[in-house]
C-alpha cells in the first residue's frame, strides 16, 4: 500500500510513499526503544555537542530542506526557509540544556522569530497572543533572550 505526497500548491504529487505494515510498526519501535537505551548512556555534554552538529548540518542545508517544505506543505520558499532556520535554531537552543548549564538566559538572533501565520513581522505589537503565536512573548530587539526559568 502506498500514499502519495501531493504539493498542495500545484496538487502534483512530488513522492509516493510505501505505507509501514504492522511489522514494520513494531521493528521501528523496537529499534526506537533500543536506541533509547544507547542515548541514556552518552553524556549531557556530547548530546549537547552532537545537537550543535545536527544543527550545523540542517544550517548547511537549509536551501535544500526549504524546497522539500516547499513540495510538502505548499509554503513560499521565503517562509520554509525561515522554518528550517528556525530548526537550526530550536536544535542549537535545546543543546545548551543537556549541559547543565546554570545561565537562566540563552539568546536567540532576533531573524530567528518568525510572527505567527496570522501576523507580518512588523505587527509583533498587535499580536493577541494566543497559543499558536506565541509573538506576546518575544520584544522586538536585536537579540531575543528567552528565559528557561518559569
Amino acid at each position: 500500500m502506498t500514499h502519495d505526497v501531493i504539493n498542495p500548491a500545484t496538487e502534483k504529487v512530488v513522492h509516493t510513499l510505501e505505507l509501514a505494515s504492522v511489522e514494520d510498526t513494531g521493528r521501528a519501535i523496537a529499534r526506537a526503544a533500543e536506541a533509547f537505551r544507547t542515548w541514556r548512556e552518552v553524556s549531557p555534554a556530547d548530546r549537547g555537542r552532537l545537537q550543535r552538529r545536527f544543527a550545523d548540518a540542517v544550517d548547511a542545508d537549509l536551501d535544500h530542506l526549504a524546497v522539500l517544505e516547499v513540495e510538502n506543505a505548499g509554503h513560499t520558499f521565503g517562509n520554509a526557509r525561515w522554518e528550517a532556520g528556525n530548526v537550526r535554531d530550536v536544535l542549537t537552543y535545546y543543546s545548551a540544556a543537556p549541559s547543565g548549564s546554570s545561565a537562566s538566559r540563552y539568546p536567540l538572533p532576533a531573524a530567528s522569530i518568525s510572527p505567527c501565520t496570522n501576523h507580518s513581522a512588523s505587527s509583533a505589537s498587535s499580536c493577541p497572543g494566543t497559543s499558536r503565536c506565541g509573538l506576546d512573548a518575544f520584544s522586538e530587539t536585536k537579540n531575543i533572550f528567552i528565559s528557561t526559568e518559569d
